[in-house]
């Protein structure tokens, strides 16, 4: 294997995290790689990550990798909150048709959140008010180490992946009951606003 490292831009705030950039080429395959080693800005933590991406910046890279722990967030939901443990066959075919009912439950729970914000003015404020005080805890540990933490960049990419347990719940009730809708939306409101 052989190591060329590349430049990284320090002038750039987005590489603050990152410890080295470098090519790598492999003795037995082609084309190159590119290993990126960057800290966490809160712990002592050392990430290294491998990508054939050679053109972003390797603090946005390592920032992606970051984001993409999201991803892994919604496959453990959809495991422990709403108990897809199993597969449905043995098949492909039916692990597909698992896999994209997965997909679309996920995307009509988060549709159905979305809603509930612009028309009904309801946000599940355990699961943002959770995010920010781990943001807060986060920032005092960086500081403690004597590192700076981009705390306003993981509030400004702030996505929720998770849905509280309370939610996941409500739904399951009121769609099993049948219940009326504004009813269910007046029995929602608490529930979104503190654990009961």
């Amino acid at each position: 294997m052989t190591v060329m490292p590349r430049p990284v831009d320090r002038a750039n705030p987005v590489n603050a995290l990152v410890i080295s950039d470098e090519t790598l080429y492999f003795n037995n395959a082609p084309g190159s790689w590119r290993r990126i080693t960057v800290k966490s800005p809160d712990s002592d933590e050392i990430h290294i990550l491998l990508t054939n991406e050679m053109t972003l910046p390797p603090g946005v890279l390592g920032e992606i990798y970051r984001l993409r722990w999201r991803i892994e967030k919604a496959f453990d939901q959809q495991e422990q909150k709403l108990d897809e443990r199993k597969a449905w066959g043995k098949r492909p075919s039916a692990k597909a048709v698992q896999a994209i009912a997965i997909c679309i439950t996920h995307n009509l729970r988060h549709l159905f959140k979305a809603t509930l914000k612009t028309e009904e003015a309801i946000e599940d404020t355990k699961v943002i008010d959770a995010y920010h005080k781990d943001l807060d805890r986060r920032e005092a540990n960086a500081q403690k180490a004597g590192r700076v933490f981009p705390k306003t960049l993981y509030i400004a990419l702030y996505r929720p992946t998770e849905l509280s347990l309370q939610f996941i719940r409500w739904i399951r009730m009121h769609l099993s009951n049948r219940s009326c809708y504004r009813q269910s939306i007046d029995a929602l409101r608490p529930l979104m606003a503190n654990y009961l």
